[in-house]
């Protein structure tokens, strides 16, 4: 049986605040075997990096809360208010083999709005609309009509 692929999604913006621990997310995990991961966490608001760490887990599958702290930090903290931040968090085994990227972004750290909030890796698997799904239909009917009428004329 093949193993569950691992997800670590935030789910909401558990506290706002701008100073290192202050801004936390609500997150669930599934996938985990109870080993130990590697878990990479970036937080960056214009590019200035705000926390780059990483650190062995034991992960849960089921809810857990991830903060923003200082380490790794190139900007002066408290980060700025009302700015776009971007969190990153990527799960990997053995250290260096990225297994799942999860990101966040939020309109600023003393707001908490999400404005995005998605796997960024793996890709997700892009699905076709219905209306692409008909379009790509017609499209192949169209061709295959032109070559029925095609033989019909040259026999």
């Amino acid at each position: 049986m093949p193993a569950m692929a691992q997800v670590s999604a935030a789910t909401s913006v558990d506290r706002v605040g701008c100073t290192g621990g202050a801004f936390s997310l609500n997150r669930i995990g599934s996938g985990y075997d109870g080993g130990q991961y590697t878990v990479r966490s970036k937080a960056t608001i214009g590019g200035v990096i705000y926390q780059d760490s990483a650190f062995l887990s034991n992960l849960p599958n089921g809810p857990a809360t991830s903060q923003v702290i200082v380490t790794g930090a190139v900007g002066a903290w408290p980060m700025p208010e009302n700015q776009s931040l971007t969190i990153e968090q990527s799960i990997e085994r053995p250290a260096g083999t990225v297994l799942t990227t999860w990101r966040t972004v939020v309109d600023g750290c003393n707001t908490g709005n999400i404005t995005f909030n998605a796997q960024v890796y793996p890709a997700p698997i892009p699905s076709l609309t219905t209306w692409a799904l008909l379009g790509l239909m017609g499209g192949l009917m169209l061709i295959g009509l032109v070559r029925v009428q095609h033989r019909r004329r040259h026999g």
